[in-house]
């Protein structure tokens, strides 16, 4: 099985339930502290670096569920989450709003890995979607059942990159 590459949400992306100590599906903080946080990493990112990211991340092939939350920053715009990849990478769409909008940088490898292919990015045509939707659905392995421990492997930062 393919091992994917993920970029991490950020921390405010992740449902209340899950940060709340009060909650049987508490993360806890050691796995909660490994989450960068939006307020952190806003306008640390060159708008040319963000063109080229940008540019690359929508030519993504989508490979999971359509959905939409709130802009964690201003509190009201509705931005979409699905998922997209590249064959070695996922990310969700609202990586490409936060850098679009408040210039969120991402993890070192993987805006190196985009610039290594100097724009080149011909490769993105002849993915078989299908095929890499199969080899997500593997990776990912969302469990049937929502339990706290099967929420925890979730988010286990070992299927991430750091920043």
């Amino acid at each position: 099985m393919k091992k994917f590459k993920l970029l991490p949400h950020y921390y405010e992306e992740i449902p209340d339930k899950l940060r709340s100590p009060d909650s049987e599906y508490y993360l806890g903080e050691s796995i909660l502290s490994r989450y960068p946080r939006i307020k952190d990493h806003i306008g640390t990112l060159e708008k040319k670096e963000m063109e080229i990211l940008v540019k690359y991340m929508k030519k993504g092939i989508y490979c999971g569920g359509v959905f939409s939350e709130r802009d964690i920053v201003n509190g009201f715009s509705s931005i979409p989450t699905a998922s997209l990849s590249d064959g070695k990478y996922c990310w969700a769409e609202s990586h490409i709003y936060y850098m679009k909008n408040y210039q969120l940088n991402l993890p070192e490898s993987f805006k190196k890995y985009v610039y290594s292919l100097n724009g080149d990015y011909k490769y993105l045509e002849k993915i078989d979607e299908r095929l890499l939707n199969e080899e997500i659905g593997l990776f990912l392995d969302d469990p049937v059942e929502i339990t706290p421990e099967s929420v925890k492997k979730m988010y286990d930062k070992d299927r991430y990159i750091s920043y």
